[in-house]
């Protein structure tokens, strides 16, 4: 019985190499080619890629019930003196700085003693508030982003956004409204 088993192994490997030779590679192919993006100087309002907006100063009172939003103020992006490949699409993704959050998809005041309390920043494009969320969800990454528009024969690209105050409740109290919001530019 065991010379069996032996035998009927020996020939199940030697089969195996028969096929595991019929399947050997002929022949190969290789890839190559370069990853490039666009290389562009960022500005914020022209004050390079770092920049503050101010908004205007308003009354409490202007944001006395929840969703209530007042004090627009408009800023644009834009992609300049681009290099590399032509820029046919562009997005900008934004997210919260370190130590600042978002609710609701806006941003949180920074708290504290001096701060108004219960009041959101909210980012508009065109009309339509961008869902920002805490870190980078890249399957869904298109709700807090905006595309930009693009210029092929400049080979630039600019878009115009406004923030706003919004009230979170019923309850906005005066003081210093302060936040920080990262983005990161997406050439696709």
């Amino acid at each position: 019985m065991e010379t069996k088993k032996n035998t009927l192994l020996a020939g199940l490997l030697v089969g195996m190499g028969y096929v595991a030779s019929s399947l050997a590679a002929d022949g190969q192919i290789i890839f190559t080619g370069s990853m490039t993006s666009p290389t562009c100087v960022i500005s914020v309002n022209n004050q390079g890629a770092t920049a503050t907006v101010n908004m205007p100063p308003v009354l409490a009172s202007q944001l006395a019930h929840g969703g209530d939003t007042a004090g627009e103020t408009p800023f644009r992006i834009t992609l300049d003196s681009c290099t590399g490949p032509t820029v046919l699409s562009a997005y900008v993704y934004f997210e919260p700085a370190a130590g600042y959050t978002a609710t609701a998809g806006m941003m949180n005041n920074k708290s504290g003693p001096g701060y108004a309390e219960n009041i959101r920043i909210e980012l508009l494009r065109d009309s339509y508030s961008l869902n920002l969320e805490e870190g980078v969800n890249w399957s869904t990454w298109y709700a807090s982003a905006a595309d930009l528009d693009i210029n092929t024969v400049t080979n630039s690209a600019s878009g115009d956004f406004v923030v706003r105050y919004y009230a979170a409740n019923d309850s906005v109290t005066a003081g210093t409204v302060q936040t920080v919001v990262n983005y990161t530019i997406i050439y696709l």
